[in-house]
């Protein structure tokens, strides 16, 4: 069974090539890992910084102050989502921002 594929691993995995191959495909892996956490941080910075006077909240406290279902805080993808460990927060001052957002926007 053979299929195409760019890369030179096919069946067997790695152990069939020889050693400086498998060392060079590492190398090589562990450099596109490292490029990747550097676009995956410059992104995530270019995000708007959290104000010092931000404050994290509850689900509850969020979503009482949007007047909608904690459901919909943590179903939808709102851009003032804080994860930490298992734990989601949300900003109180993205809050407010994604707010004075919506204003004049005619509802779905």
């Amino acid at each position: 069974m053979s299929t195409s594929c760019r890369w030179p691993v096919q069946e067997g995995g790695l152990r069939h090539l020889p050693t400086q191959t498998r060392e060079a495909q590492a190398e090589r892996t562990r450099a596109l890992l490292h490029e990747l956490a550097d676009i995956l941080a410059d992104h995530l910075t270019e995000r708007e910084p959290v104000s010092p006077h931000d404050q994290l909240i509850e689900v509850e406290e969020a979503a009482a102050i949007m007047k909608i279902s904690t459901d919909t805080l943590y179903s939808r993808p709102f851009p003032f989502k804080v994860y930490i460990g298992d734990r989601v927060l949300f900003s109180r001052v993205g809050i407010d921002q994604w707010i004075r957002s919506q204003a004049g926007k005619p509802r779905r």
